[in-house]
């Protein structure tokens, strides 16, 4: 039943929970929301944020979104940790939990899908390799699972004006 609830958090549909545009700064709550009695989910993040675009933005949140529900649904664990990493120019996000790694959900198996159809690790890689990223996803050698993926901060011909940076225009 908690499960169910929890899921049921993470896939309420635009306007009942999540903005209609993810936003990197709806991830502390998304994080938040998959905190039961019996597992605890932690957020971080590091470095100096940076612009990034639209399409970016909601691609963070929904890769986060996708790695909590496949940890609260698949992973038996009892702990995840979210953490968002800033470099300069990429945005690198890493979802570890300390479940047992079992084999792909029904979902990944799914041959032939457009990009961004369905969840699942393939959906995941599909959204992060249309923004020029790179993802990869596995078990952890002393257990647990791991989704990591990096995504460019700036869009390419962007030039917004980033406080401390220097680059406006």
């Amino acid at each position: 039943a908690q499960i169910r609830q929890v899921v049921g958090v993470l896939r309420q549909p635009p306007g009942e929970r999540d903005p209609a545009r993810p936003q990197l700064a709806g991830l502390p709550e998304l994080v938040a929301a998959v905190r039961t009695p019996t597992m605890d989910s932690a957020f971080r993040a590091c470095g100096q944020p940076e612009a990034v675009t639209d399409q970016v933005a909601a691609t963070a949140y929904r890769i986060v979104q996708e790695a909590l529900t496949n940890t609260v649904k698949h992973a038996g664990a009892t702990a995840v940790d979210t953490c968002l990493t800033w470099t300069p120019g990429a945005l690198r996000i890493d979802v570890v939990d300390n479940g047992r790694a079992g084999p792909p959900g029904p979902a990944d198996r799914v041959p032939d899908r457009p990009p961004g159809a369905g969840h699942g690790l393939a959906g995941m890689r599909e959204r992060i390799e249309a923004c020029g990223g790179t993802f990869s996803a596995g078990p952890l050698p002393g257990g647990g699972f791991a989704v990591t993926a990096t995504l460019p901060a700036l869009a390419t011909g962007a030039h917004p004006a980033i406080p401390g940076r220097g680059d406006h225009g």
